[in-house]
């Protein structure tokens, strides 16, 4: 291969992984337009599978995506504060409560304490913030 070829084929990829992360998180916003649009109307079930597809749809382009990789870092990196804890929250609910189960996993309350309960996790949706 030349470095044409390489430099094409990076191209390629870092096009395909911006492409596959507006598309999923296009996919997630519309449903947290549809919870914020339905909620009183949704049973507890269904908000729950909403909210683990929104999760996992917003967490997509941020994971290795076979062979593609994943976006650069810059793009989970964000100047206000609530926005870059919201974004750790949804990596971490999706890596240890939707994806995969982590039964070892302990909640600390905000003194540092472990909790021998599940963590619950409430979506906050804000636009434009």
């Amino acid at each position: 291969m030349n470095d044409k070829t390489v430099s094409r084929s990076r191209l390629k990829k870092y096009l395909w992984r911006l492409a596959f992360a507006k598309t999923s998180t296009d996919q997630a916003r519309k449903a947290c337009e549809f919870i914020i649009k339905n909620m009183p109307a949704l049973d507890g079930a269904t908000y729950e599978v909403l909210v683990n597809g929104i999760f996992v749809l917003y967490s997509r382009p941020f994971g290795s995506n076979s062979g593609v990789g994943c976006l650069p870092k810059k793009f989970g990196s964000f100047n206000n504060c609530r926005l870059q804890n919201t974004h750790e929250m949804i990596l971490l609910a999706r890596n240890r409560f939707v994806a995969h189960t982590d039964p070892t996993y302990k909640y600390c309350d905000e003194n540092g304490e472990g909790k021998d309960e599940f963590l619950k996790l409430e979506l906050i949706v804000s636009f434009g913030a």
